[in-house]
């Protein structure tokens, strides 16, 4: 297995505004928790390492699949939205930063909202990672 980093930049307003203590849980396709993480005052989470296949298995012209590995990352914070964004993927050897935008409750504090958005596959060809 390889490792790809990852951390998540948390702001509101449309990227303008840094939330502090979201709740960023990271779990692998399987369901199973890879991290939780809580952003700091600048709206960052730490860099995690994950997870992802060895790039130099993709060269190999017998073998087919995606050259990344897929996560799911729910953002929360009691004044926003929940996001949900699945469909997150993980390069070996590559760092990566996750935007997410979260949406004010207003006065709807207290209920549960969700906001799921799905980043659809890449197309990596061979001799291209």
């Amino acid at each position: 297995m390889g490792i790809g980093t990852l951390h998540v930049r948390v702001t509101t307003n449309s990227g303008i505004t840094p939330v502090p203590n979201a709740s960023v849980v990271i779990d692998d396709i399987l369901g199973y928790l890879a991290h939780s993480l809580t952003t700091n005052q600048d709206g960052l989470t730490s860099t995690v390492e994950l997870f992802a296949p060895v790039k130099n298995f993709y060269t190999d012209t017998f073998v087919s699949g995606p050259a990344y590995s897929l996560y799911q990352i729910t953002v929360s914070h009691p004044e926003y939205k929940t996001q949900i964004v699945r469909g997150v993927q993980v390069f070996d050897g590559v760092g990566s930063i996750l935007p997410v935008d979260l949406m004010h409750l207003g006065g709807n504090v207290g209920l549960t909202q969700l906001d799921i958005v799905d980043i659809p596959p890449s197309v990596v060809t061979q001799g291209r990672i």
